[in-house]
């Protein structure tokens, strides 16, 4: 996740649906795929109201995040909600589904269609439930939230937007002049 441009990360900000999208491709690792796809031919038309981000969403069509056949409908700048996040998710990591019943409080509130996609959420400890027992499906994530949730993606091996360029070890010392570290 970037800042903005004035130095602030603004955790509490809504992530947009692009930037949702931005995020998620991003941190698989595809990020100079969809900078290369910003100006590319596709047989589809993009969502009306995109000022950027094109390359972005059309690698989300291509991972399977987004139905081409939709786009038309996809407000790019409105508030992602946290169901649009684990379909998001879901579809792009193509997870098994999750099986099982969701225990939230406000599971009725969770459209028959999204119930898998949030129970691998879940299953697979990508997405937790907010106090009180409940997943708030329709809430908006903002960028502390879709910033842990990246962070459990690399911690759990779903993806790694640096392959090869990741180190894992332990700090044994720092030298006080800060040159060296061993």
């Amino acid at each position: 996740i970037t800042g903005y441009p004035d130095g602030y990360f603004r955790p509490y900000n809504n992530v947009t649906r692009v930037e949702a999208v931005t995020m998620l491709i991003r941190v698989m690792g595809l990020e100079e795929r969809a900078k290369e796809k910003e100006n590319a031919y596709v047989d589809y038309n993009t969502p009306p109201d995109l000022t950027w981000g094109r390359g972005y969403i059309i690698m989300g069509v291509e991972r399977g995040m987004l139905d081409k056949h939709s786009l038309d409908r996809f407000l790019v700048s409105q508030p992602a909600t946290r169901l649009e996040v684990a379909a998001l998710l879901y579809h792009a990591l193509d997870l098994e589904a999750g099986g099982g019943s969701l225990t939230f409080d406000d599971a009725g509130q969770i459209p028959a269609d999204y119930r898998e996609c949030v129970a691998a959420m879940v299953k697979n400890n990508i997405m937790e439930g907010l106090p009180g027992n409940v997943f708030g499906p329709n809430d908006n994530i903002n960028r502390a939230q879709m910033a842990v949730l990246l962070t459990r993606l690399m911690d759990k091996g779903f993806a790694d937007p640096y392959p090869n360029r990741r180190y894992n070890g332990t700090l044994a010392s720092i030298d006080p002049s800060g040159l060296f570290l061993a």
